[in-house]
């Protein structure tokens, strides 16, 4: 079984600023120690991690939020899959925030997908990474433990671009 740990996402960054805000209220209105659960909380909420975990045994694979080290999520099956693609999405956004410095509010989000192909045509994404490295760590555990064709279009990208430059 291989762990592939991404570490902190703050993906419940804003369910522990509530945490905060609730423990405060509650603090005022009824008694100061009501505060100190809600701070553990939200301190465990901050720490959180999130990854995903392969286990060889049972071809399956987990996507995983980690709270005070409990491990939140549904192992999937890896049945009939025949490759696994790596891929770099780029998501831009604009947003409806006041303007800053006189240009409108943008957001970009970079990920690494995993995206699995079945031999019915289906796709799936295994994960989106934040770290290109922990992309390429899970493509190459696909490869050597579950005897999947692999393809790394971000290296070949990469690659082509270097070529590109040269000329």
């Amino acid at each position: 079984m291989i762990n592939i740990d991404e570490g902190k996402a703050n993906i419940y960054l804003v369910h522990g600023v509530f945490a905060i805000i609730i423990g405060c209220v509650l603090a005022m209105t009824i008694h100061f120690t009501i505060f100190i659960p809600f701070i553990v909380l939200a301190v465990g909420l901050f720490m959180s991690t999130n990854g995903l975990t392969l286990n060889f045994k049972s071809k399956t694979y987990t996507k995983y939020s980690s709270i005070f080290g409990y491990k939140i999520g549904k192992p999937q099956k890896i049945e009939y899959i025949i490759s696994a693609t790596l891929i770099l999405s780029i998501e831009r956004a604009k947003t409806n925030q006041a303007m800053i410095m006189g240009e409108a509010g943008r957001s970009k989000s970079m990920t690494y997908d995993i995206v699995l192909m079945d031999e019915f045509g289906e796709s799936t994404l295994l994960h989106d990474f934040i770290k290109y490295r922990h992309a390429i760590k899970a493509l190459e555990r696909l490869k050597t433990h579950f005897e999947i064709q692999t393809f790394d279009k971000v290296l070949d990208k990469l690659q082509q671009n270097k070529r590109n430059a040269r000329r």
